[in-house]
């Protein structure tokens, strides 16, 4: 039986994260998940509490929306300080089960600004993509450009956010979208306020990784923009896989529907995936249910 216990994660410059840990019984690794933007960690609990009833233990987390007083919010501590908190908390959690990581769109984009990343075993990302608008397909790439350089940008000067109804999520602060809205105008995606490119730890990770692209995803997440995030990670060994909804029996999946309980059929196949990653022999291994 899953086991669920609210947490606070504190990170390295003194920010506390709401998470959730769901406990597998018999639990033969840790999984970090790493949402959208967005997208409170709670919406992915099901998913979660899937993986743990094949035997992995999942903490999941929120990123920042406040900061203390003097601290500047920003969306690439999103990864260099929240994911990077998690990580080293999951660790801790494991002990000495193998460190797993699962990313969704921006978590898997920030993997690589996290230092403990290095402490993963293997990585596997579900609609990660560059965000940077010339990889979206057709009329796809016109209203990106639409959203970077006009809409989004008003909205911000309007509101000082970046209101939910925009996203299809939770509203954003000014600042984390201000930086959102300057990676996605940049070929490099991630980059400082300069333009250099921000790849802190992407070339020291040498894990295995698989990258899923969703065949009706092209608004959010197409197949160019997932091929381009995969180069950020240069020694990684990568491989790549498309999901049709039709393969899952639903309708449609888009950027989303894979963490509902509706296609949950699929959630075997990323536990056998990441469990190929956990030895036989770890401590307190059991039988996947």
């Amino acid at each position: 039986m899953v086991s669920i216990e609210s947490l606070s994660l504190s990170t390295a410059d003194g920010v506390c994260l709401p998470a959730t840990l769901y406990r597998a019984a018999s639990p033969q690794a840790m999984v970090v998940l790493a949402g959208g933007t967005g997208i409170p960690h709670g919406f992915y609990r099901h998913f979660a509490n899937g993986l743990s009833e094949f035997g992995l233990t999942v903490l999941s987390f929120d990123y920042r929306s406040h900061v203390p007083a003097g601290v500047p919010l920003r969306m690439a501590d999103w990864g260099r300080h929240d994911l990077d908190a998690a990580l080293r908390h999951g660790s801790e959690l494991a002990g000495g089960l193998p460190l797993l990581f699962v990313g969704h769109s921006v978590g898997g984009q920030l993997f690589g600004l996290a230092q403990s990343a290095t402490q993963v075993r293997a990585a596997l990302l579900i609609a990660s993509q560059s965000g940077y608008w010339r990889w979206w397909p057709g009329r796809w790439r016109w209203r990106r450009w639409l959203d970077w350089y006009l809409l989004m940008p008003l909205a911000i000067r309007v509101t000082g956010t970046l209101p939910g109804a925009l996203l299809g999520g939770a509203t954003l602060p000014g600042d984390v979208a201000r930086e959102w809205v300057r990676w996605c105008r940049s070929p490099h995606y991630l980059c400082e306020a300069d333009g250099t490119p921000m790849r802190d730890h992407f070339a020291r990770l040498r894990l295995p990784m698989r990258f899923y692209q969703i065949t009706d995803d092209d608004a959010v997440a197409p197949l160019a923009a997932v091929r381009a995030l995969m180069g950020f990670y240069p020694v990684a060994g990568k491989e790549l896989r498309q999901w049709s909804p039709a393969q899952w029996g639903v309708k449609t999946l888009g950027h989303v529907g894979v963490f509902r309980p509706a296609a949950s059929a699929a959630w075997g196949e990323i536990a056998e995936w990441l469990l190929g990653w956990a030895p036989v022999t770890a401590p307190c291994a059991g039988k996947a249910v």
